[in-house]
């Protein structure tokens, strides 16, 4: 029996449920909030900092897409775009071109690293792009959180679930950064003719997934890691899952927890919102 059948099996085979009812969870931190109250529903180890991999970039995204930059501007990918660290893939060969608009689509979308490096690259020196990563971090309240790769390869991005929530935050409300990260699909125009990459993120491919916007990752030191908010009720929900060790977890964890949490929400009043309400998505940038 092969590995991969063996996780799977042992997923399925997972408890619906803990002893005291609640969803069984395997990630090692786990917060959920219901993002227009900012009610906690369930919580394990929120404060826990742990590297967070690429949902780094949805803060990535986040300073990039509020910058004055011309989308339509030709960038070159060049071999100081590789990644060094972990020598991940990229459908993204050196040398060919492609809009600074569709690689941070690539980036964002697909979470290719080299497409992240080669869209900060185009705007600033890298060292000093994590500079404007952290100081916009601290100014949304994320005050354990740290950051000095903007594609978060490094370990040493981290964060902690109640952060993240954060950053939530200050990403829903932008339509632009939710339709890159919500594409299920990225058509890219490039000098050596389209190329076609898919999200990692497979909520984006399920309609049964209302989902604001979210982001996944994985390194060997984080684990598999998911941030997401959606619509769950008619209600906006946060979850963060960090440092589940394989995938069929993370996204079980996130299943388990919808089952558990839609008839407790059908059967409370929807209450007037406050502070930052999370916006609903447009059609178009739905799976």
């Amino acid at each position: 029996m092969t590995f991969t059948l063996l996780v799977v099996m042992s997923a399925l085979s997972l408890p619906e449920r803990d002893a005291n009812g609640n969803p069984h969870l395997r990630s090692e931190t786990v917060l959920v909030r219901l993002a227009d109250t900012g009610e906690v529903v369930l919580k394990k180890n929120p404060a826990v900092v742990r590297p967070i991999a690429s949902v780094t970039k949805l803060l990535t995204g986040l300073v990039l897409a509020s910058m004055q930059v011309d989308r339509a501007r030709t960038v070159v990918i060049l071999e100081d775009d590789k990644d060094r660290l972990k020598w991940s893939k990229s459908r993204l060969p050196v040398s060919v071109s492609m809009s600074w608009g569709d690689l941070l689509r690539a980036g964002l979308g697909a979470s290719d690293n080299r497409a992240i490096y080669a869209a900060v690259r185009a705007v600033m020196d890298r060292q000093a792009f994590v500079a404007l990563m952290n100081a916009k971090a601290a100014e949304i309240g994320m005050a354990n959180s740290r950051f000095v790769d903007p594609a978060g390869i490094d370990p040493g991005n981290v964060s902690t679930a109640l952060d993240l929530t954060r950053l939530l935050d200050a990403a829903s409300p932008l339509d632009d950064l939710r339709t890159m990260l919500n594409a299920p699909v990225i058509e890219l125009e490039t000098s050596r003719g389209p190329i076609t990459l898919r999200n990692p993120d497979r909520l984006v491919h399920s309609t049964n997934w209302d989902i604001v916007l979210g982001k996944t990752g994985y390194t060997v030191e984080a684990g598999r890691t998911l941030v997401v908010r959606m619509h769950l009720a008619n209600r906006p929900i946060d979850m963060v899952f960090l440092g589940s060790r394989e995938m069929q977890s993370v996204f079980g964890d996130a299943g388990r927890i919808r089952r558990w949490l839609e008839p407790r929400l059908q059967t409370t009043p929807t209450p007037v919102p406050t502070g930052n309400p999370a916006p609903k998505p447009a059609p178009s940038a739905q799976p």
